[in-house]
Formats: structure tokens, C-alpha cells, sequence
């Protein structure tokens, strides 16, 4: 389906008892990516951002739904962008990321 890195306070091991699990995913168009998730049980609710950046206009698709408890995020990008540096909106750094095969598998 595309790769997929771990990012905020699971990546960084700072979770807290309210952590949600945010995750970065580089894939090409969104219909596979919704149909996976309806298979698998997910009611995701899809939210657009429209963010302006270097005077450009950008489009990016959020998915959020629960999982075990636990609030999901993930954050859909072309594949393209995988080596954009991305920075924290919390704090203003640079976003850690660990991809999710050195994590624990998160599927149900």
C-alpha cells in the first residue's frame, strides 16, 4: 500500500496515557488506501487541509480513526515527498520518524 513511518510521541517515546498514533504514509492515490482500511474495519473519517507554503498552495489528506482504544492519524503524502523534512506544528522541529517495520505491528 505504500511505506509508512511512525511519527510524534510513539516514535519519539514520549506517550502519555491521551497519545494518539500518528503515522506518515507515501502512496499514490487514496481509493486503495480506503478501501484497506474499510476491509480492515477502520471507519476513517477523511479531512483535507489546504496549507500555503513558500507562497504554494498545498493539499493533504488526513485519515482518523480508532484503533484498540487508541486514536489514529495518518497523513497522507505522494511518494515523492518521502525526503521532505517535515517539522513538528507542537514544537518546530524537525518530525522524528521511524518506519514501522522496527515498530510493533499496529493492524488488528
Amino acid at each position: 500500500m505504500g511505506l509508512r513511518l511512525i511519527i510524534g510521541s510513539v516514535a519519539t517515546g514520549n506517550i502519555h496515557r491521551n497519545s494518539d498514533i500518528d503515522i506518515q504514509l507515501f502512496c499514490e492515490g487514496h481509493d486503495c488506501l480506503e478501501q484497506a482500511l474499510r476491509r480492515h474495519g477502520h471507519a476513517a473519517e477523511r479531512m483535507e487541509h489546504e496549507v500555503v507554503k513558500d507562497g504554494l498552495l498545498g493539499r493533504y489528506v488526513h485519515y482518523h480513526f480508532e484503533l484498540r482504544g487508541s486514536e489514529v492519524e495518518l497523513s497522507v503524502y505522494e511518494p515523492g515527498e518521502l525526503f521532505v523534512t517535515r517539522f513538528s506544528s507542537v514544537d518546530g522541529k524537525p518530525i522524528d520518524r521511524v518506519p514501522d517495520r522496527k515498530s510493533t505491528r499496529l493492524n488488528s
